[in-house]
């Protein structure tokens, strides 16, 4: 699961491959599977995007960074853990 920022979730990895994520959330509202969202990350979150290439991720804050004269703090989005009561080295 790549991390997006402003995305909240939560994951079960006992759970069956393709059933882990549930309860995704994009600012507050749940995400709309039949939405395209856009999304920059260090690495590709497509098969496409490994082909095609894009801007790299460094330009993209940079110039982000530049734009903006003051940067807010941000609480990290950290995925709600179930199905791990049982491992102490997960919960």
């Amino acid at each position: 699961m790549v991390r997006v920022g402003g995305m909240r979730y939560a994951i079960d990895p006992s759970a069956a491959m393709g059933k882990r994520i549930t309860r995704m959330e994009l600012d507050g509202k749940p995400v709309d599977p039949s939405h395209q969202y856009a999304v920059a990350g260090w690495a590709p979150v497509a098969e496409e995007a490994r082909v095609a290439g894009g801007e790299p991720i460094w330009d993209v804050a940079a110039r982000y960074l530049r734009a903006k004269k003051v940067i807010t703090p941000r609480a990290p989005n950290v995925p709600k853990l179930e199905g791990v009561a049982a491992n102490p080295g997960l919960a």
